[in-house]
């Protein structure tokens, strides 16, 4: 996917065009040039171009009723409304699958009647929270009206969000014993968020912890779920391996810490453990530069992906992997120096809540959506909880969605149509269990 915008006549914006917005984005220029103005512009923009993604989605599944309008100028708090002038333009451009669409405003209106084809959707999560920090908790408790403060669309959507969701579960009476919590946790990927959650206590008062994951078209189609899904330990460490450096006519001088660095990779690789666990350990990534050809690098960094089904073999591997690490590279005089860049640990879950889980998915999707319990290689700091709090009781649901063409795949699309079938096994399972 590429994205590019093009800005006219936009408060202090006279003409600005990034012909394609990457990942990561850094605006740099003096204080009040724009910079800001910029970025919530994109902003704005990406979360337009999500509602016609979701009104196309809409339009495709043949539903005719829309539950919501595009006004542009409603959208626009933070104080962007008074920039607009007759004058203003904006082009914001996404070209995916070779296909481009685009939005326009002009002439004081927003152009955005286009309908892009299901192979085509693709949904942002934008949320943009104001300076004024503060007035969150304030605003969130419902129990002050701050007048003059305006948090913006950008935070309204997600805590919108979570309204929607909590109203319609009061409206249907689901819960008629004990206590519903839902979580919403950050930053998954980097395997913080379960801590972070945990160290603020989210999860102090929950006896019965649930989550779910969409799965790839090679494990699980639509409309079938697996009851348990088994991850493995994920590990990431960064050996910074420190070197002398030289002239590469005066080798003798330096300790090369690129060779230390091929030891370390060949000590790693003449490793082996329990053949009973499946495990994988590999260098990922090695990094040595002396800055010119002719110099033998004094600094370098290897990284390796470990993988295991079980956290004691886990365990053992980071610290014989360290271990071997440290002894190849202090053999030419070198030092390795370990660093853990992120961590998850193996599944652990309950049979009896797998058990619950399995006799809702044939109740909410029928018999012939229960299939096996799934095991993967693949990392969840889900896991998290329940290793930190022993006795917590955890079920994990595979949900067919049919992504491909793999996970984590720049080009990865999912069945939409699998959506609905997510939020009937979690009505099902409060259902079943608070109910």
């Amino acid at each position: 996917m590429k994205e590019s915008i093009i800005i006219k006549n936009f408060g202090p914006l006279k003409e600005v065009e990034i012909d394609d917005i990457k990942p990561l984005t850094v605006f740099i220029g003096k204080s009040a040039g724009g910079k800001s103005i910029i970025m919530k512009v994109i902003v704005l923009m990406r979360y337009i171009y999500k509602m016609v993604n979701i009104r196309s989605y809409l339009k495709n599944a043949k539903i005719t009723r829309s539950p919501f309008k595009l006004r542009f100028n409603s959208l626009l708090h933070d104080g962007l409304k008074g920039m607009i002038t007759a004058q203003t333009e904006i082009y914001y451009t996404v070209e995916i699958n070779g296909n481009k669409y685009t939005l326009k405003y002009t002439n004081r209106g927003l152009q955005s009647d286009i309908n892009i084809p299901d192979k085509d959707l693709i949904f942002f999560k934008e949320a943009y929270v104001s300076g004024m920090r503060s007035l969150i908790p304030i605003w969130a408790s419902k129990a002050v009206s701050v007048k003059g403060e305006n948090l913006g669309f950008f935070f309204h959507e997600t805590f919108n969000d979570f309204n929607d969701a909590t109203d319609v579960i009061k409206e249907q009476k689901l819960v008629h014993k004990g206590k519903l919590k839902i979580l919403f946790q950050p930053a998954e990927e980097t395997s913080e968020g379960a801590l972070s959650m945990l160290k603020g206590g989210a999860i102090d008062d929950i006896d019965i912890l649930i989550g779910m994951h969409g799965r790839p078209i090679q494990e699980c189609r639509v409309g079938q779920a697996a009851p348990a899904l088994y991850y493995s330990a994920a590990t990431h460490i960064r050996y910074d391996i420190i070197g002398k450096q030289s002239h590469g006519a005066r080798p003798y001088l330096g300790v090369s810490a690129l060779d230390a660095a091929c030891l370390v990779v060949a000590a790693a690789n003449a490793l082996r453990f329990d053949s009973n666990v499946v495990y994988n350990l590999k260098a990922t990534q090695i990094h040595a530069d002396a800055g010119v050809p002719n110099a033998v690098p004094g600094n370098a960094t290897v990284t390796f992906d470990l993988r295991s089904q079980n956290n004691d073999v886990m365990d053992l591997m980071i610290k014989r992997l360290t271990n071997a690490a440290k002894n190849a590279a202090a053999s030419i005089g070198a030092e390795a120096v370990e660093n853990i860049l992120h961590r998850t640990p193996a599944s652990i879950i309950t049979p009896e809540v797998t058990d619950i889980i399995a006799e809702v998915i044939k109740e909410e999707l029928g018999p012939q959506a229960l299939i096996p319990p799934i095991t993967t290689a693949g990392g969840e700091d889900f896991f998290w909880y329940p290793k930190e709090r022993p006795g917590l009781k955890t079920g994990f649901i595979a949900l067919g969605e049919d992504a491909q063409p793999g996970l984590h795949d720049p080009n990865m699309h999912f069945d939409h149509s699998a959506l609905p079938n997510g939020v009937k096994l979690h009505v099902g399972l409060v259902k079943k269990i608070l109910g």
